[in-house]
C-alpha cells in the first residue's frame, strides 16, 4: 500500500496531462528479468490489486487511477529489469552469443548414422501425381460485391452520418443493421485519430452480431480494421455492428461492407422509436466487473438502462450520453461549475469528440461542429435523464447562499432545455428524470416541469424519480457508478412507469436480466 501511495502522489500532479504515454514516472514493479514468468504473475497481482483499491477509494480523481493501471501493463511490456537491476540492462556493446560447448572452429566431417546410398533416389510420392493443373480449392464463398453503409443498404442505428464515403459512427450503442442472403461478411472500419480511437487509452469498443449472437467483441487496435462474419450456411442472415464506448472518447468510420451476398438491405424500422439523453449512467460507464488496458473499457452500452428499455419495448433507439455532463454544469472532482461540459449546446450537433478540443491542430473537422438533422430520427418519447453531475458540483459547494443561488440556476437551465428538446422535437413525449446515484435536485427538475408546463399548456411532459442504487444487494460499479445489476433496475423502473404513461407493452419473451 505504500508504494500505491507514493504512486499516487506522483502521479497526481500528472493527472491532467494527456496522453498518458508521454507521462514517464519511476515503475516499481518492473523488477523481472525477462522470462521469469512466476515474477510477472505476482508483480501484476500486486500492481492490479492497487489499481483496483485506488478505483474503490479515489474514483473521483481517475484519471491517476487509468495511470496506475498503465504502470501494471508495463510489467508484460518490459523485457529487461530496467528500473531495478542494472546488470539486466541492454548495453550497447555486442554481445557474445552465448554457447553451451566450447566451439570447434576447424572443418568437422558431417555425422552420419547410416551410410549414405551417393545413387540418385526417387522422390518418395505417397500419391500418383497429376500434373494437369488443376482448379484452386476453395472450401468458402468468395467476397466479391462491396457496399456503401448508406440508407440505403443499411439501417443506421442512432445519431450517426454519412459523409465522404464512410458512415461517421460515434454514439453509444449506435452502428447498423442489415441483411444478407450469403454466408460471409466483411465490415471494414477506420479510426478518426491518433488521439482518439486510434490510442492506446480509448480504442472504440466493437460488438458485432450474427443473427443476434454474440460473434465479435474487439477494440480498434487496428486501423483500419477488418471485422470478419461467417455463417454456418448460405442463406438469409441479419448482421448488426454498435460500437459500445461513448462518443468523447473516440468515434469510427464505416468505409465499406464486402459480402458474398448480391445485395445488402436495412433491416425493418420498429414501430416506435426512443430517445435517451443523458451523462455517464446512460452511457453504462463503470458497469462492467473487470477491469481493462484502456478507459473505454470500463463502460458497455449494452448494460445501460437505456439499451435494455429500447430492448424490452423491442424499439429503434438513439443514446446520446456524456459522462461527467450536466444542464448547468458538468463535474470534474473540483467544486467549481465546468460549462465545457455542457449537454444543450451540443444536443442539435453530430457529437463531440474530446480531442478534437485537446489537439485541435490534429482536428481536420469536429463532430461539434457538425449540425445533426433531427428529422433522421424522430423519437415517440424522449428520456432525459442529467442532473447527477449538476448535484455533485451543486453538493460540492460550501457557501450556503450560493449553493441555493444555483439550485434555482439549474431549475432555470433544465427548464430552457426542455424547450429546446421541444422545439427540436414537437411531437415527442418526453419523461425527465434522475436518482440512481442521488435523487438531490429531482425537486427543481419537478419544479422545471411544473413551470414549463404552466407556461406552455404542453401535457406531453413528466418527470419521475429512479431509486437510488442499492450497493448492498447489487454490489458497486467502479467509480461510485451503478454497476450492471443496478442498471437493470433502473431498467425495469423506467419500463413500468413507460407502461403506465403511454400505454406502451413490454416483450415479456425479452430476457433483460444479467447473471
Amino acid at each position: 500500500m505504500k508504494s500505491y501511495i507514493l504512486l499516487l502522489t506522483a502521479i497526481s500532479g500528472l493527472a491532467s496531462a494527456i496522453p498518458f504515454t508521454n507521462i514517464k514516472i519511476d515503475n516499481p514493479y518492473l523488477v523481472c528479468k525477462k522470462f521469469d514468468i512466476n515474477c510477472k504473475i505476482e508483480q501484476s497481482k500486486l500492481c492490479y490489486d492497487e489499481v483496483f483499491d485506488c478505483f474503490k477509494t479515489n474514483y473521483q480523481q481517475f484519471m491517476n487511477c487509468i495511470m496506475l493501471s498503465n504502470l501494471c501493463n508495463e510489467i508484460w511490456l518490459n523485457n529487461n529489469n530496467s528500473n531495478n537491476n542494472n546488470n539486466d540492462k541492454p548495453t550497447s556493446e555486442p554481445q557474445p552469443t552465448q554457447i553451451s560447448e566450447p566451439v570447434n572452429t576447424e572443418p568437422q566431417p558431417t555425422q552420419i548414422s547410416e551410410p549414405v546410398n551417393t545413387e540418385p533416389q526417387p522422390t518418395q510420392i505417397s500419391e500418383p501425381v497429376n500434373t494437369e493443373p488443376q482448379p484452386t480449392q476453395i472450401s468458402e464463398p468468395v467476397i466479391n460485391n462491396s457496399f456503401e453503409p448508406t440508407k440505403d443498404n443499411v439501417k443506421i442505428i442512432g445519431r450517426a452520418k454519412y459523409m465522404n464515403n464512410s458512415l461517421w459512427v460515434g454514439h453509444t450503442d449506435s452502428g447498423i443493421e442489415f441483411k444478407i442472403n450469403g454466408k460471409t461478411v466483411t465490415i471494414v472500419v477506420s479510426t478518426d485519430g491518433i488521439y482518439g480511437s486510434s490510442s492506446e487509452e480509448n480504442p472504440a469498443h466493437i460488438l458485432v452480431y450474427g443473427d443476434d449472437k454474440l460473434i465479435l467483441d474487439t477494440y480498434t487496435t487496428e486501423n483500419p480494421k477488418e471485422l470478419n462474419v461467417e455463417f454456418d450456411e448460405i442463406g438469409e442472415h441479419i448482421v448488426r455492428l454498435i460500437k459500445i464506448s461513448e462518443c468523447q472518447y473516440g468515434s469510427i468510420y464505416i468505409d465499406e461492407i464486402k459480402t458474398d451476398s448480391n445485395v445488402i438491405t436495412p433491416t425493418s424500422p420498429k414501430d416506435k422509436k426512443i430517445e435517451f439523453i443523458g451523462d455517464s449512467i446512460t452511457s453504462a460507464f463503470g458497469s462492467v466487473e473487470n477491469l481493462g488496458p484502456c478507459f473505454t473499457s470500463f463502460e458497455d452500452g449494452t448494460k445501460s438502462y437505456a439499451y435494455k428499455v429500447a430492448q424490452k419495448f423491442n424499439v429503434d433507439y438513439s443514446i446520446f450520453s456524456f459522462s461527467s455532463y450536466g444542464i448547468y454544469s458538468g463535474y470534474l472532482g473540483e467544486p467549481i461549475r465546468v460549462t465545457d461540459f455542457l449537454i444543450p449546446p451540443i444536443y442539435e450537433k453530430l457529437g463531440r469528440l474530446n480531442w478534437n478540443f485537446d489537439y485541435p491542430e490534429n482536428t481536420t473537422l469536429a463532430m461539434s461542429s457538425v449540425d445533426w438533422d433531427a428529422k433522421e430520427f424522430e423519437p415517440d418519447l424522449i428520456v432525459i435523464n442529467l442532473g447527477t453531475n449538476d448535484a455533485f458540483y451543486i453538493n460540492s459547494l460550501s457557501d450556503e447562499n450560493l449553493r441555493a443561488t444555483e439550485q434555482i440556476n439549474f431549475t432555470n437551465a433544465y427548464k430552457d432545455f426542455i424547450t429546446q428538446v421541444r422545439s427540436v422535437h414537437p411531437n415527442s413525449e418526453i419523461l425527465c428524470t434522475i436518482g440512481s446515484m442521488g435523487q438531490f435536485l429531482y425537486q427543481e427538475i419537478e419544479n422545471a416541469v411544473h413551470a414549463y408546463v404552466n407556461e406552455t399548456n404542453d401535457l406531453k411532459i413528466n418527470a419521475f424519480q429512479l431509486n437510488e442504487q442499492d450497493i448492498e444487494k447489487n454490489g458497486e460499479g467502479f467509480f461510485g457508478h451503478p454497476g450492471i445489476l443496478s442498471q437493470v433496475d433502473s431498467a425495469y423502473e423506467t419500463i413500468s412507469k413507460i407502461e403506465e404513461l403511454y400505454g406502451w407493452v413490454s416483450d415479456p419473451n425479452v430476457d433483460i436480466n444479467e447473471n
